[in-house]
């Protein structure tokens, strides 16, 4: 018999970041600013075609992000259901 959601998370098989929140938010906070910083720099250097192919890389570079960070959230969300489904699959084991 396999194991439960909640077994499978314990025992390791499904591994949520393994990074804690506040060194994830020091180096997304690192990421973005030296990705903002890039970004001016290039906006600065390029002219024409150069310059409109580089927003277009961009804009379509934003809308592979927001699709993926929206996939994200369904996943966690996901997990987090499968979670509380477990938990309360077998309700004669609850204790009381």
């Amino acid at each position: 018999m396999g194991c439960n959601f909640i077994e499978e998370l314990f025992y390791g098989n499904i591994a949520p970041q393994e990074l804690s929140d506040d060194n994830r938010k020091k180096l997304l906070t690192s990421a973005w600013k030296k990705q903002t910083n890039l970004e001016e720099t290039l906006l600065k250097r390029l002219i024409g075609e150069d310059l409109k192919l580089f927003e277009e890389y961009t804009e379509n570079y934003r809308h592979i992000y927001s699709w993926n960070e929206a996939e994200a959230f369904v996943r966690g969300f996901r997990i987090g259901s499968k979670l509380t489904l477990d938990t309360f699959s077998n309700p004669e084991e609850l204790l009381f």
